[in-house]
């Protein structure tokens, strides 16, 4: 009986030291990263879609950072502006500067 418990002692070590349900050292990294990340957050690779996450909203991914360039536009040119938007903007600059129906040809007479 003495026996199993001395060998078992790291165990309880590391018990002690991570927490009730943690069995091996290499399970320790794993904790850390829950506790630095969140609770789901089960390796590192997770920690950049966290980040986005955080970021860019409760439902953002890897697909979100390549829509930011966009959702930049939406918030610069209106709700509904996207990538066309900006190639019409210098149209819409002639459409300000010279009044409303005012289009290139008008501009150039």
């Amino acid at each position: 009986m003495l026996a199993v418990v001395e060998r078992d002692a790291p165990v309880n070590d590391l018990k002690y030291k991570y927490g009730k349900y943690a069995e091996e050292k290499r399970d320790a990294p794993v904790n850390d990263l829950k506790y630095k990340y969140g609770k789901y957050a089960e390796e590192k690779r997770d920690a950049p879609v966290n980040d986005l996450k955080y970021k860019y909203g409760a439902y953002a991914e890897d697909v979100e950072k390549r829509d930011a360039p966009v959702n930049d536009l939406k918030y610069k040119y209106g709700k509904y502006a996207e990538d066309v938007e900006k190639r019409d903007a210098p149209v819409n600059d002639l459409k300000y500067k010279y009044g409303k129906y005012a289009s290139s040809e008008e501009a150039s007479a």
